[in-house]
This record gives structure tokens, sequence and C-alpha cells, in this order.
């Protein structure tokens, strides 16, 4: 089965189908979760980072604050996955030719996967090191290359 293949079934069964002929404040709700997602998501991502760089919350450990902000990343990704693949299948065959979208999809599992090793071994690190900074600073990055994607795909 081709990738053209695919993204027509996936857009003219089921839930695709279903959105692709509801109304299209549908559509406008799905991007306003995915907007929320993404700003509960980076928030968490930016305050771990900036923690790190020992720019703020100096107060907390960074331990400490990344196990009260676990549920805000996580509720953030839910959040962004879902409707980021419910936004997907409603008009797939359009979004599988965007090249932009292929770049978010393959940086994305970095981040997370980097997200995560931060979560368990960067926040042990000491604020303000250089393994710290280094750690934040690639995590911002590749977080920002994930946005600057997304953003892309209703450009390209």
């Amino acid at each position: 089965m081709s990738v053209h293949s695919l993204a027509l079934w996936l857009q003219n069964h089921g839930v695709g189908l279903f959105l692709r002929k509801s109304d299209p404040l549908v559509g406008v709700v799905l991007q306003n979760f995915h907007i929320l997602g993404l700003v509960a998501l980076l928030a968490a991502v930016l305050l771990i980072d900036l923690r790190l760089l020992g720019l703020g919350l100096t107060s907390r450990s960074a331990p400490d604050l990344a196990r009260r902000l676990r549920p805000v990343f996580w509720l953030g990704a839910v959040t962004v996955g879902t409707s980021g693949l419910l936004m997907l299948v409603s008009d797939a065959v359009r979004y599988s030719n965007n090249d932009a979208l292929l770049v978010k999809l393959a940086l994305l599992p970095w981040a997370l996967a980097f997200q995560l090793g931060v979560e368990r071994i960067g926040i042990q690190l000491r604020p303000r090191s250089l393994p710290a900074a280094g750690t934040a600073l690639l995590s911002l990055l590749l977080w920002v290359s994930v946005g600057l994607a997304g953003r892309a795909i209703g450009f390209v």
C-alpha cells in the first residue's frame, strides 16, 4: 500500500470521514486544543530548561520542579498528540505531501526522547554547569525546531 493510498483511506473512513464532513468549527476547535496543548508542553519544558540554565525558579531543585511539571508536560503532550492526529486524518492526502509535516514528525520522537532523558538524567546535573546548560540548550533547540516545522505546515 502506498502512502497516498493509506492517506486516502485514512481521510475517507471512520474518524477522518466524520471530521471531513463536520462543521468547519470542529477544525478550529482542534487547532485551538493543539495550541493549548503545545503551550502546556512547552511551558513545562521551558521552566525545566531555565532551571538547568540557572535562570529561573532557583528556589526549587531541578528534580522537584521536573516532578511537579511532569503532569503538565504529559497533559500537553497527550493533547497535542490527539489533536494533531485528528487534524492529520481529517485531510491526510494533503498532509502526506507536506514536507514540513515530515520534518516535524521526524524531529518529534527525538525531542520527546531527549525530554524524557532530561527528566531522568539532566535534572540531576548541577544547574549552571556546562553539562546542564548544554542539556537545556539542546532541549530548547529540539522543541523550537519541532514548533517551527509545525508552524511551517500551513505554508508548505
